[in-house]
């Protein structure tokens, strides 16, 4: 912990500094928490692709 602080404090890093890693993802799972669809979401409004997701999760599953 006081090694992390002190190499922030030497680079000039701020410690609340937000970084974001990876892309972001769709996933729609079922009422036991499992996972039955995914899409990996680039360059795209993640609210625009949750109606077509709804419309496939209704016509594969009822």
């Amino acid at each position: 912990m006081v090694s992390d602080l002190v190499g922030k404090r030497q680079y000039g890093l701020e410690a609340n500094k937000r970084v974001e890693l990876g892309h972001c993802i769709l996933v729609a799972s079922d009422q036991w928490g499992f996972i039955v669809e995914h899409q990996v979401v680039e360059k795209e409004a993640e609210v625009s692709l949750s109606i077509p997701l709804a419309e496939r999760l209704l016509n594969q599953f009822g």
